[in-house]
């Protein structure tokens, strides 16, 4: 425990909670984002809030990793409560891209994977990820909104080029094409028939977009969001 992260030992707090990231933080009066843009460690007076918001919070397993996640107020309630212990293996590290990182390195995103950061994943039960077929997409914009908003981190899947064919309409995919790069909502996709696919915003101010095959460089499907920012 001792070898984990602040910033992931917060997280799982987070998650034991049943907390949004964003919850989280306004209940601990922290800026949107302070989390996901942390590196070492909590402020003085940012750690004050987040020990005053959660009293029961451990302040010594959070900055260090010493003692249980959970504070306990006698030995009673410490032999009657379980406190699941942190384990480091439920968090996987995947590929973190923006907008702009992952239309550049549309040629080569494995190359590009060992380069840039990365964004901390919880694997629940029943579910795997590999950081060759996965990766974390930060959102820009709101032509997606309200279903995915602007910053919003976007679990993805690669799609091989052999299964393009067959991606269903109406399914969210991050799609990367000449020197551009979109997610969006598939609303027909005509691969097999006309080499094209049709996307569409859930936004209603935002039109649609034809792309062809052979501009298309790499499609991810959209699985589920695991943090956003309002």
């Amino acid at each position: 425990m001792s070898t984990s992260s602040v910033k992931e030992r917060a997280l799982y707090f987070i998650k034991y909670k049943g907390l949004t990231m964003k919850e989280f933080e306004s209940l601990a009066d922290l800026s949107t984002g302070y989390i996901t843009s942390m590196r070492k460690s909590f402020g003085e007076q940012k750690l004050s809030n987040v020990l005053k918001a959660f009293p029961e919070l451990n302040r010594d397993w959070l900055l260090y990793g010493e003692g249980e996640m959970l504070k306990s107020t006698s030995t009673e309630d410490n032999n009657a409560s379980f406190v699941a212990p942190y384990i480091k293996d439920e968090l996987i590290y995947l590929p973190l891209f923006s907008v702009p990182a992952l239309a550049s390195f549309a040629d080569n995103l494995s190359q590009a994977s060992a380069t840039l950061e990365t964004y901390p994943v919880y694997v629940a039960k029943g579910e795997a990820y590999t950081k060759e077929r996965h990766i974390v997409i930060e959102a820009k914009g709101e032509s997606m909104s309200p279903t995915i908003q602007n910053k919003a981190m976007i679990l993805c899947e690669k799609i091989e080029p052999e299964q393009w064919d067959y991606i269903q309409n109406e399914k969210i995919i991050a799609i990367i094409y000449d020197n551009s790069f979109t997610i969006k909502r598939v609303l027909r996709n005509n691969l097999a028939t006309a080499n094209t696919i049709t996307l569409s915003a859930d936004n209603t101010k935002y039109g649609t977009l034809e792309v062809s095959r052979c501009d298309i460089k790499g499609i991810y499907r959209a699985i589920k969001k695991v943090s956003e920012y309002l």
